[in-house]
């Protein structure tokens, strides 16, 4: 990662990398870190954000508990850190409910308290409010229509 971040040509993300975010065993310190890379990623590559998404979903089926628990906390942080409508059109309720539904039947204990965290960080993201209020507008429209 750190031979890579010079070649992305974002500032602050080699920062990040020197963090004790970065060089601790702690996964609540992990989790800060990406955080952190999806605050840098949503700031400074917003054209990639679907890509990453894209392939961070798929890793949550991974065989490896851990893979898991780290591509459901990255894609909630790139969630909760967006303000691209397209992006949270396209992943959020995806997200949300492979969440719910890891959190139900994992048999990990880190996979599953990570399901609650990043469960947690969606629905306290000011994003979801907008995301709710532009869905319960259309529901409205709907049902005026009707």
């Amino acid at each position: 990662m750190k031979q890579v971040c010079p070649l992305m040509e974002i500032e602050r993300l080699h920062a990040v990398l020197n963090t004790h975010s970065f060089l601790s065993d702690h996964r609540s310190d992990y989790e800060d870190f990406l955080r952190d890379i999806a605050k840098q990623f949503t700031q400074h590559l917003p054209i990639r954000v679907d890509s990453y998404m894209a392939s961070s979903v798929q890793a949550f089926d991974a065989p490896w508990p851990i893979i898991q628990a780290n591509a459901i906390y990255f894609c909630s942080s790139m969630l909760s850190l967006s303000d691209n409508q397209h992006i949270l059109s396209v992943y959020h309720s995806q997200v949300f409910g492979m969440l719910v539904g890891k959190m139900s039947r994992s048999p990990d204990s880190v996979v599953r308290a990570t399901c609650s965290a990043a469960l947690g960080l969606l629905l306290k993201s000011s994003n979801l409010c907008s995301w709710v209020d532009s869905t319960s507008r259309n529901n409205d429209a709907e049902s005026v229509k009707n």
